[in-house]
């Protein structure tokens, strides 16, 4: 339609405009049913400028002159209405205990209790050997990290972790994650061994230094 051309209506939408002012409906809401009724998009401002075209100014809200606001001398909280939530209520849409969703690396899950969620893998490697130990974290040994199966969960330092996945194990060999399943425990043994000889080393500079120090 034309800018500046009027909009037109039928009679029978004419006749629910009236009846739905006279009722004290707002233009707004007359829009929307007007548009979910005969399919088509009508604005605020065109069924106002109509209503005033027959007759029916649009509705006042403001508060008459001399009469009293409702929350007049009320100031801050004024308490919950019927429809607020209650201390301890929660939104229907909470996931329960038990349920469980993916972290943004792809791993499983698990909710233990209101707002804390911990990893699939870490309950069923503790379900076996009791708390994770600190430094410590729960390596996917075929590289599924949602294949938490206690079988395919291994237990590695934090440097055995890094260690596992820098190193190759030979010279223009594949990492880790390029290896057969076949191969893995035995790259993973590797690195706890390559980790341990390193930690040794490193002892034993530090006793060497200590003594030096100490004549």
């Amino acid at each position: 339609m034309p800018k500046g051309t009027p909009a037109k209506f039928s009679d029978k939408e004419v006749a629910l405009m009236i009846e739905w002012r006279k009722q004290g409906v707002i233009a707004r809401v007359i829009a929307e049913r007007l548009g979910a009724r005969f399919h088509r998009k009508t604005s605020e401002n065109v069924i106002n400028r109509k209503l005033l075209m027959l007759g029916y100014p649009g509705i006042n809200r403001q508060f008459a002159k001399g009469s009293t606001p409702w929350n007049k001398g009320v100031k801050g909280y004024m308490g919950a209405n019927a429809t607020s939530f209650k201390k301890g209520q929660l939104p229907s849409s909470t996931r329960q205990v038990g349920e469980t969703r993916l972290d943004k690396d792809g791993a499983v899950l698990v909710k233990v209790a209101h707002k804390k969620w911990v990893r699939r893998s870490r309950l069923e490697w503790e379900k076996h050997h009791g708390p994770l130990p600190k430094g410590h974290i729960i390596f996917h040994i075929n590289g599924d990290i949602k294949d938490d199966r206690i079988e395919n969960l291994e237990l590695l330092s934090r440097a055995e972790n890094l260690a596992l996945k820098r190193k190759r194990w030979e010279k223009d060999k594949p990492r880790y994650d390029e290896l057969d399943d076949s191969l893995k425990p035995t790259a993973i043994l590797i690195a706890k061994l390559s980790v341990k000889a390193n930690e040794k080393k490193q002892e034993t500079l530090n006793n060497v230094f200590t003594n030096s120090c100490s004549q």
